[in-house]
């Protein structure tokens, strides 16, 4: 009589993914997509600069920071040049991104996009 009895089961996110990679190999990707995020970023904020505007330079010193912690943290743990791939880019945004004014320099305020 219980032999009649159905369970539905649902599919587990691992389950939902291609079979051809294993479950590491798309933490691997979701992070490759999360820089690829970051470097929209970082564009975007160079290329508002480069317009003249005036822009934080917070979410470049952030991410920066976190290469460069993420680079020297690899590195530490057991000297692997492949991690040089984060900890000169990472030097490299943040010095980039270190704004300088010089005595009676003046910015121009965010351009605003105007509606048509």
């Amino acid at each position: 009589m219980n032999d009649m009895v159905h369970t539905q089961t649902t599919p587990t996110v691992p389950s939902l993914l291609p079979l051809w990679l294993t479950r590491s190999e798309w933490v691997v990707v979701g992070l490759g997509v999360c820089l690829l995020g970051f470097g929209v970023i970082v564009v975007a904020l160079f290329t508002q600069r480069v317009r003249g505007a005036s822009v934080s330079w917070l979410p470049a010193h952030v991410i920066g920071a976190a290469y460069l912690a993420f680079g020297v943290w690899a590195l530490v743990g057991g000297f692997n040049p492949f991690f040089f791939v984060f900890v000169v880019p990472a030097v490299l945004l943040v010095v980039a991104s270190w704004e300088v004014r010089l005595p009676g320099e003046v910015t121009r305020p965010s351009p605003r996009r105007t509606g048509l």
